[in-house]
């Protein structure tokens, strides 16, 4: 024993191996000296000596609580008070049990307690499903809790079940114990195997016992308190999860399952299992070829990874496809590049399941079949058609695979194509709606109340549903709830019909029918309104050669579809263009349905604006006036066409200089709009817009700036702040601020403006035109000498557009002449 006053050389020389004072030292992080000083006189600061501390016990040294404290007393250069950090080296280590299972991030895989009954290994590609295995995680903390994981088949409702058994496993001391509920008639042999020897053995001579007491053994042993993890793979069935869930004990269920309706009762937690993010599904792809020679001049290159962007597409980020996509390009990448891979799968169209890489695989990581049809199959073949429910479910999911595969559908969109139009569909379709997402999987619910049909199951759906009026019946939905949309102008509902209605026009265009023409017209006109101006055009003239086609040059509906030719040009400040169309679709309306049709109405009012825009204001006012005369006398005054055409002819009378007469059309079509129209729509916007430039002309600056701004207000909530509409009021504004003598705000509105329609219109629109010349008008006025580009640009597109003779051209060459005197 050393001969010194403290402790510290005699625990140095029982270390594991024995430590000299260098070593010490070195350990420690300080001089040799130093430890030859604490050695004669003691440590000299209680953090000195902790130190010393943890390196004894580190090193053997020191094995328990009182030892320690011995050491602590004799070594210090005085007495220091005993730390709590001195008891907690000897605390015992907390065992991990559920309700440390962390929620912030997921644990490493570890190992699982040996009794485990766990027959899947874990899949070294998993991919993603970070927030999915913590929400487990949270669910699963407290006792007798029952988590289900519920999608489609295909969703990797158990590739996830796995990998929380390998991160989260080793928290249940008891062990984890997978059954398969596959088929209800094997559940209990797959629980009496629970109980042998190299799981919980729970007897010596298990496997001699009767089998019904192995059942009770170790359905005994789960009730328990010992924290267990039971997984139930593929249980769909709420009586049969109840015969097997323990009423007690310390046991948490893990269910995997396509149903996603449980009662609260018996399931704590549901969570949805949707498609993998993009990104997620690239990697998952590029993970199946990352062993390959040249992986990365193959696999990573821009126009490889375009591919898997694509491919994973067309598979619908769905984990089973990809995991079979990717094996099978990785099983032939010789061969087979992700560009072929991904033409082949486009050459199947909307049957992409159909691909031999989706209807068998060399590996299955969760030993189910590979083979995305039979994954869908197991589901639709639960649909029995004698029963009524399921009829009509059945009926639901024909029709729901005619919309837009992958794209939001909503609910009551799906129910109107299986009810009358008088009928109420919740009555009707909610129990038929439930067995497909609630019970199925087959369809999946998403906020608000929307549906999902993923696009392989829509695939799927479509090459075995025994259903030939399906298509039409959603063709007939479709159309009627584009026409109230495009009535009613408002941009965010159009845009949740827009993929289904491009849909079912693409599926009925080939047809050439009448459906099929109303369809392309519809779809265009929403076009139109969605400032989508070529497409438009393209697809009403589709709309026009199937009416004629069908019924011949002269019939109302030809003049319909030219009607909304003449628009799509007219909005695209082709106004030559959209002569033509107008005039030639009156013509048609007064003949085939007499001069005070309202048909021939909105041909008047069509053309009338459009003769404003060509310098032909007075011939603009005449059918406009008549527009309005044969509106009134069928609808009276409270009446959204009657509305638009004194806005128009307003407008008109405005720019005639008949200032007193166009502020009482416009006010009487502002207070018509706002009784007949919804709240913040765009044609109540346009009519504030058109009054505020009334006041101006009047002089009211400050009552047209109120209108101005509450229009742009309007237009920034219909349209958002970046849309032509709103640089519309913009400019308006910035003429009011211009006048007002405040330059520098008006610039930057017009600054505003003109970004914004040459970025979503182009630089040779009108709408850009007209911004240009306002900007090179402010520019004058201020002395700029950038006045003369802006207004050379504007000419430019002016002369291209407009007919010579127009006033716009006249008043830019006035500029510019001023510039150049």
């Amino acid at each position: 024993m050393s001969s010194s006053p403290n402790r510290i050389a005699y625990y140095r020389d029982r270390c594991h191996p024995p430590l000299t004072q260098k070593t010490l030292s070195q350990a420690l992080g300080k001089h040799v000296n130093t430890v030859v000083l604490w050695e004669k006189r003691g440590a000299p600061a209680p953090a000195d000596l902790l130190q010393l501390v943890e390196l004894f016990v580190e090193r053997g040294a020191v094995s328990d609580e009182t030892t320690a404290r011995r050491f602590w007393e004799v070594s210090g250069r005085k007495r220091f008070p005993a730390p709590p950090e001195l008891a907690q080296l000897f605390a015992p280590a907390a065992s991990p049990c559920p309700k440390s299972m962390p929620v912030d991030a997921p644990p490493q895989p570890a190992a699982i307690p040996a009794s485990s009954l766990m027959p899947l290994h874990r899949n070294r590609l998993f991919t993603g499903r970070a927030a999915e295995l913590l929400a487990l995680a949270a669910a699963l903390r407290e006792s007798d809790a029952t988590a289900a994981i519920c999608g489609i088949g295909g969703a990797g409702k158990t590739q996830l079940a796995c990998e929380f058994v390998h991160r989260y496993g080793q928290f249940f001391p008891g062990g984890v114990f997978w059954v398969s509920f596959g088929d209800p008639a094997a559940v209990a042999d797959g629980v009496a195997a629970c109980g042998r020897a190299e799981n919980l053995a729970l007897h010596p001579d298990f496997d001699s016992l009767p089998f019904d007491r192995q059942v009770r053994l170790v359905r005994a042993a789960w009730r328990e308190p010992l924290p267990r993890l039971l997984v139930f793979d593929n249980c769909e069935d709420e009586a049969l999860l109840a015969e097997w869930r323990p009423p007690t004990g310390g046991c948490r269920v893990l269910v995997t399952s396509r149903r996603a309706r449980w009662s609260p009762a018996l399931v704590s937690q549901v969570l949805r299992l949707h498609a993998l993010e993009r990104a997620e599904s690239l990697a998952l792809l590029r993970a199946y070829c990352a062993n390959l020679p040249d992986a990365e001049s193959v696999f990573a290159s821009p126009a490889a990874l375009a591919d898997l962007d694509a491919i994973a597409a067309e598979l619908g980020d769905l984990p089973l496809a990809l995991h079979m996509a990717g094996s099978y390009m990785a099983h032939r990448y010789l061969s087979l590049s992700p560009a072929s891979y991904l033409d082949e799968l486009r050459g199947a169209q909307d049957q992409a399941h159909t691909h031999s890489s989706l209807q068998g695989g060399d590996f299955s990581p969760t030993r189910h079949d590979q083979h995305i049809a039979r994954a869908f199959a197991l589901s639709y073949r639960r649909l029995r058609p004698e029963v009524p429910t399921d009829l009509l479910a059945l009926r639901l999911l024909a029709r729901a695979a005619c919309f837009a595969p992958g794209e939001t559908l909503p609910c009551a969109l799906l129910l109107a194509t299986v009810t009358a139009p008088d009928a109420d569909p919740h009555a009707l379709g909610e129990d038929a709606l439930t067995r497909l997402v609630g019970d199925l999987g087959l369809i999946e619910s998403r906020e608000g109340g929307a549906l999902r049909m993923h696009r392989l199951v829509a695939g799927f759906v479509r090459a075995v549903a025994d259903d030939a009026e399906a298509q039409t019946a959603v063709e007939r939905v479709v159309l009627a709830e584009a026409q109230r949309l495009n009535e009613d102008r408002l941009p965010i509902p159009m845009r949740v019909l827009q993929p289904h209605l491009r849909a079912v026009t693409s599926t009925a265009a080939p047809r050439t029918d009448a459906l099929a023409a109303d369809l392309c017209a519809e779809l265009g006109w929403q076009l139109i309104l969605l400032d989508m101006f070529s497409e438009a055009q393209r697809v009403i003239a589709q709309s026009l050669a199937i009416h004629e086609a069908l019924r011949g040059p002269d019939h109302p509906d030809v003049a319909t579809s030219l009607s909304l030719l003449g628009l799509a040009y007219q909005f695209q400040g082709s106004f030559a263009a959209a002569r033509a169309p107008f005039e030639r679709a009156l013509a048609i309306h007064e003949r085939a349905l007499g001069p005070d049709h309202i048909e021939t109405a909105t041909d008047c009012n069509n053309l009338g604006y459009l003769l404003f825009h060509l310098d032909e204001h007075a011939a603009a006012c005449a059918h406009l006036r008549r527009a309005l005369l044969i509106r009134r006398q069928n609808f009276g005054l409270k009446d959204a066409g009657v509305a638009r055409t004194l806005s128009n002819l307003g407008y008109v009378l405005l720019h005639r200089g008949e200032h007193a007469r166009a502020r009482r059309y416009l006010k009487l079509a502002l207070a018509i709009r706002e009784q007949v129209l919804p709240a913040n729509n765009p044609a109540t916007a346009q009519t504030l817009n058109n009054l505020g430039e009334v006041l101006f002309a009047q002089g009211d600056y400050v009552g047209a700036r109120r209108y101005h701004e509450r229009a742009l207000a309007m237009r920034n909530t219909v349209f958002g702040p970046n849309h032509f509409h709103a640089a519309e009021s913009m400019r308006s504004l910035a003429h009011v601020l211009q006048a007002q003598g405040d330059l520098a705000a008006a610039h930057t509105y017009l600054e505003r403006a003109l970004t914004i329609c040459v970025s979503t219109l182009g630089e040779r629109h009108i709408e850009t035109a007209w911004k240009l010349e306002s900007l090179g008008d402010l520019l004058l006025a201020q002395g700029d000498a950038a006045a003369r580009g802006y207004l050379e640009r504007a000419l430019a597109i002016y002369t291209e557009l407009l007919h010579p003779g127009h006033h716009k051209i006249a008043a830019v060459r006035e500029l510019l002449g001023r510039i150049a005197s």
